[in-house]
């Protein structure tokens, strides 16, 4: 991820100037074919990269290639042919083949079968006898080629001219999602063709000649000016807290009754907001829409960062579900019966906060019809007054804050990482949610988008160091986080260089959207308090570099009483091998209990999935 910034803010000052003159580089060739390059042409490599958009929806789609060889070199006969599944295999090789040999009479008479350097077979005619050669009888192999030599020795000698058929299976690895990825957005411009979603990997990475113009366009429009003002709830008709099981807004008065001891569901992600098809798949597992047993968690809950810059376009086209130009669709994000409410993270300020304020924040909000809406609420919901919010109920209370606001800069992906919280939310937090009151004995679930402790990068601390001050003394709470784009699970702590002691569970749930990192466990494993951490490939990405990434996963939360199970799952494969948002890896499961005097315990810890990395005590 790191390399493709880097590339980025390399050409961000050339590209600002040059942008119209860019030269377009040739498409790149699908990687599969890396393996052939000696043996097809550039032409078909680019063929063949142009029929995958259709090839790739069948598992066993192939493409052959046709062409004479001569011991001078070059390509005398080019001939594609494509074939959609096994079924039609030998009536293409019939009649296709067939055809072309009959214009080849001299190259009809010895012909031998190969796998790469195995021959299989050493002898065959054309017709019937090619059945044995459908594909379900390639299995595994990569490739299949038809050698047939020339039936007159002497001009055999003479010219060396053998004619190959090569035939090359499309095969998908493992774990390719099932449609083929969004190509590169210019090389589609180019051919008038539309993406399946705003965004892919390649580009999100800067892996891509799209992805850089995607980031440094984002930039150029939407990074220098002025900030979107921070909305408060000072002068609001709402006061930033709603009742977990009742959706009710909450005052310095309010009261709660058995109704707070039924079962609360939250479905939760962060950095979700990515427009490509694994983040519309992961919305969909994590709702539990493409099942039979959907989940209808209570609340949704989004923990930062839309891309490229949360900007109002990309707030409308990665979370609300508006299609642009030139892509067939968008991606929604979700709510839950009660609700759903977010905090933005860095890559939103990026845009100064302007889409995260205007655009996303009045879709957001309570269901409840009488409940007071902000004054561009969107139908149907109350809107979010603010970027912070609090829900709460006789046991819980599960405070989200905005830690993007304060790591604005004039210089991009340059974070200020004394993102400290406005004074406004500080007294919000003392004077309406009274979090001050050593008499409340409620348990904490702070969400922010940015780590507070990190083996693999820097935490940023400032924010909880002001809620360790104004806490009351000694309190254990359960942390969750974002940013880092991976899955990572922390020991209990002491947060460092706090007036008052607060020890805290750190989680970092940043693998919902943006392409999952990983890689080998980092040097401050142990120092860090690093548990364990996801670290299975999801696929290989391939373009101005290689790049392993994982799989994107989300986390559900039930809160009953004083408990709180929180599961931790992932996309899944299906039987074919294929992604799928009908299946779900469940990674790990852990239960917390509020004590009576207000501190979060780990009662349970349960890696659920053995290619977990775990880290070990020894």
């Amino acid at each position: 991820m790191m390399r493709g910034y880097l590339v980025f803010a390399a050409l961000l000052c050339v590209l600002s100037f040059c942008v119209g003159s860019f030269v377009l580089p040739p498409p790149r060739p699908d990687p599969r074919l890396a393996s052939h390059a000696h043996r097809i042409p550039d032409a078909f490599r680019t063929l063949e990269w142009q029929l995958n958009g259709r090839t790739a929806e069948h598992a066993e789609s192939l493409a052959i290639y046709l062409h004479s060889e001569t011991k001078h070199g070059g390509w005398s006969d080019r001939k594609v042919f494509t074939f959609e599944s096994a079924v039609t295999i030998h009536e293409v090789l019939v009649s296709q083949l067939g055809t072309h040999l009959a214009r080849h009479k001299n190259h009809q008479k010895s012909c031998s079968v190969w796998n790469g350097e195995e021959q299989l077979d050493g002898s065959m005619q054309f017709g019937e006898q090619l059945k044995k050669y459908q594909l379900k009888q390639v299995g595994e192999r990569n490739s299949l080629t038809i050698r047939c030599m020339s039936s007159r020795s002497h001009r055999a000698q003479h010219s060396g001219s053998v004619l190959e058929y090569a035939l090359i299976q499309f095969r998908k690895p493992r774990y390719m999602p099932n449609e083929i990825r969004a190509r590169n957005m210019i090389y589609r411009a180019l051919n008038k063709e539309d993406a399946d979603y705003p965004l892919d990997a390649h580009e999100l990475l800067a892996d891509d000649t799209a992805g850089v113009l995607g980031w440094a366009e984002s930039f150029v429009k939407w990074h220098w000016g002025s900030l979107h003002p921070f909305l408060n709830y000072e002068n609001s008709t709402q006061t930033g807290r709603w009742h977990l099981n009742t959706a009710e807004m909450l005052t310095s008065d309010s009261t709660f009754g058995d109704e707070s001891d039924d079962l609360i569901k939250l479905a939760i992600a962060a950095d979700w907001g990515a427009g490509t098809m694994e983040s519309d798949y992961l919305q969909q597992a994590m709702m539990g829409t493409a099942t039979s047993e959907p989940y209808e968690p209570h609340w949704s809950l989004h923990v930062g960062d839309v891309y490229y810059v949360g900007d109002p376009d990309a707030i409308a086209s990665n979370c609300l579900g508006q299609a642009p130009s030139g892509v067939k669709q968008g991606v929604t994000w979700p709510h839950g019966s009660l609700g759903s409410f977010a905090v933005q993270g860095n890559h939103e300020m990026y845009s100064r906060a302007v889409g995260f304020f205007d655009t996303f924040l009045p879709t957001l909000g309570v269901t409840q019809p009488d409940a007071p809406r902000t004054p561009n609420a969107a139908p149907g919901i109350s809107g979010q007054g603010a970027g912070y919010v609090s829900l709460e109920n006789r046991y819980w209370r599960v405070i989200m804050l905005d830690t993007g606001y304060g790591t604005y800069s004039l210089v991009p992906k340059m974070d200020n990482q004394n993102n400290t919280q406005p004074e406004a939310v500080i007294s919000w937090l003392q004077t309406e949610a009274r979090v001050s009151d050593p008499t409340d004995t409620r348990g904490f679930i702070f969400l922010t988008h940015h780590q507070v402790e990190s083996a693999f990068d820097t935490p940023y601390q400032a924010t909880p160091r002001q809620i360790a001050e104004i806490l009351p003394p000694g309190r254990t709470v359960l942390w969750l986080w974002g940013h880092e784009h991976r899955l990572s699970f922390y020991d209990k702590f002491t947060l460092p260089n706090a007036t008052n002691s607060m020890s805290l569970y750190g989680r970092c749930i940043g693998n919902s959207g943006f392409p999952s990192s990983i890689g080998p466990i980092p040097p401050r494993a142990r120092e860090s308090g690093l548990l364990a951490y996801d670290d299975r490939i999801y696929e290989v990405e391939t373009g101005f570099f290689t790049t392993q990434v994982g799989f994107n996963g989300y986390l559900r939360i039930e809160l009953l009483k004083n408990s709180a199970t929180l599961k931790y799952s992932s996309l899944g494969i299906d039987e074919e091998g294929m992604l799928s948002p009908s299946v779900s890896t469940d990674l790990v499961e852990e239960t917390f209990e509020v004590d009576p005097d207000g501190n979060v315990v780990l009662t349970s810890f349960e890696i659920l999935n053995a290619n977990m990395t775990v880290i070990s005590n020894q």
